[in-house]
């Protein structure tokens, strides 16, 4: 049974959360999935539905369907207030995607918004359902230095450097501290007062992720389109790909071991709100083309199988599960949807993450792009790790980083292996 944050996937506890994220579960449902809990366990409740960012749905969902008279006073305090402090902090983002709009616009640097702030508008009855951690705007390669530049006139810092250095879908991401002290873990994941990063991206997605190789979509910009979004027009991808982005976004956090059941219900609900206006047909051709078939199918498979979301038409289902590759639906079929629930971002097993991202490999390039990630990261992560300000001065530091590396991932590097093996065995 898979296990990654002391909750079961199969565990009353998991079943309550699942039961009150379902779009089609009524009141009876919710209540009998309570019922099967006894005396819940209210910490770990607690502590799974934050770290899948669903405390504030769930409190939602609860008072709609009138479930809140037998939850303790202290549970249902802790409920109502996480709704009330996201509904603050999204107030606070959706003037942040304003001006950051506003201060692309004026610097002339074309943008599309991706993600985030325009879900909340499209896909939830309030802006304080769903947990927003930042901005992401995707803009042209060739003006980067402009878009930065922007921010940095408007009193935006960078976020300090980090282990995720090295990632090349976007541009160091900046906020504006204003004088706070930003302390982690976060000791209140919808702290209100807790500031917003802002991320200039380059690519849709990484284009090398974790040595497998995707590709940005063909025409997206050519496909994104003017709406109005917090009172202003801003240019959005077109509903097939945004739906792809969702998917590939899920997904590459799911290999990561840091996917969020809030991610998989934005999926759920998009498919339940647009499948009768997608075209189908090209997103299975924009996914072929950027190499996201697999993540697009697994994306769709699990949120299904998880929250009941409405199956794509039966001719895409089959083309995209045949672009998927064996071994990795072998593995979904058995494990997918409890493996989202047991889901822990902050325990991720890293041996997991290996055997997914080999699983994902369609090519022998990949798997061999696979084993450079695991023990040669590009130059930049170097950098970044030991805060060194030259390129050249990272070549020595790959030694000790290999050593260190090997010495600290022999364990999930073997658990990685047997469960490889035994996966073979059951093929």
């Amino acid at each position: 049974m898979i296990r990654e944050d002391g909750v079961r996937a199969d565990s009353p506890v998991a079943q309550l959360i699942v039961a009150s994220l379902r779009v089609d579960a009524d009141g009876q449902a919710v209540e009998s999935a309570r019922a099967a809990c006894g005396d819940v366990d209210w910490a770990r409740f607690f502590r799974s539905a934050d770290r899948h960012g669903v405390t504030p749905l769930i409190a939602h969902r609860w008072q709609s369907l009138d479930r809140m008279e037998h939850v303790p006073d202290f549970a249902r305090e802790r409920l109502l207030s996480a709704l009330r402090h996201n509904a603050e902090r999204n107030a606070h983002i959706r003037r942040e995607a304003v001006d950051y709009w506003r201060l692309l616009t004026e610097a002339g640097v074309p943008a599309i918004v991706l993600k985030g702030w325009p879900l909340v508008e499209m896909l939830y009855e309030s802006p304080a359902l769903r947990h927003l951690s930042d901005i992401d705007l995707l803009i042209p390669a060739d003006r980067s230095r402009e878009g930065l530049r922007a921010l940095e006139a408007a009193g935006l810092e960078p976020l300090p450097r980090n282990r995720e250095a090295w990632v090349e879908k976007h541009l160091p991401a900046y906020w504006r501290l204003r004088g706070r002290r930003v302390t982690y873990p976060l000791s209140d994941l919808f702290d209100p007062n807790h500031p917003r990063s802002v991320e200039l991206h380059l690519h849709v997605w990484e284009t090398n992720f974790r040595g497998l190789r995707l590709r940005d979509p063909i025409g997206f910009w050519e496909r994104s389109r003017l709406a109005d979004v917090a009172g202003w027009p801003m240019r959005l991808p077109s509903l097939e790909d945004t739906l792809i982005h969702l998917c590939v976004h899920w997904a590459c956090h799911w290999i990561e071991r840091e996917a969020r059941l809030s991610q998989l219900v934005d999926v759920d609900r998009f498919v339940r709100k647009f499948a009768g206006r997608l075209d189908w047909n090209l997103i299975l051709r924009v996914s072929r083309a950027a190499q996201v078939t697999r993540f697009v199918y697994a994306a769709l498979e699990t949120a299904h199988r998880v929250l009941g979301a409405p199956l794509p038409p039966e001719e895409f289902t089959a083309q995209s599960r045949a672009g998927c590759p064996p071994r990795l639906r072998h593995w979904m079929d058995r494990y997918a949807a409890e493996d989202a629930l047991a889901m822990d971002s902050g325990r991720r097993d890293h041996g997991m993450a290996y055997v997914l991202t080999w699983l994902s490999a369609q090519s022998v390039g990949e798997r061999v792009g696979m084993l450079r990630y695991a023990l040669l990261p590009p130059r930049e992560f170097i950098m970044g790790r030991y805060g060194l300000k030259r390129r050249w001065l990272a070549i020595p530091f790959y030694l000790p980083y290999i050593a260190g590396r090997t010495l600290n991932t022999m364990g999930p590097f073997a658990r990685a292996v047997t469960r490889f093996a035994r996966l073979g065995s059951q093929a």
